[in-house]
């Protein structure tokens, strides 16, 4: 069987979910005609309709795969939230890096004019 390209996966849950509704509503209805009516009527048999299973059985794939996409999604959140925590600490790093090079950069020209100051040559 052919693979589903992303898109007709989307397109497929959007026909099934925009069906969905209707189809329910149709099923409440008769429910509740069957409830109104004087008559017994045997209940609704479940769905051996080829289609009907079929679509309920997309249904349930899209679902499964909607709970996939979303516990990935939270992993991938976390993850990169990590990733962030451990950016920030790296950039706190480095910004404790520059004060500390500063700092040494000053000290040495002031250290090379001392030396100059005291008749040396710095090196």
């Amino acid at each position: 069987m052919a693979r589903l390209s992303p898109e007709m996966v989307t397109a497929l849950g959007g026909i099934v979910l925009g069906l969905a509704p209707t189809a329910a509503g149709v099923i409440g209805k008769r429910g509740a005609d069957a409830a109104r009516s004087e008559t017994t009527t045997p209940p609704t048999p479940p769905l051996t309709d080829p289609a009907a299973v079929g679509l309920a059985s997309l249904v349930e794939n899209l679902q499964e795969e909607r709970d996939k996409a979303q516990q990935r999604l939270s992993e991938t959140e976390r993850e990169l939230r990590e990733a962030y925590e451990r950016l920030t600490a790296a950039h706190g790093e480095n910004g404790e890096l520059r004060v500390q090079i500063a700092r040494l950069v000053e000290e040495r020209a002031e250290l090379r004019q001392h030396i100059v100051e005291l008749g040396g040559t710095p090196p």
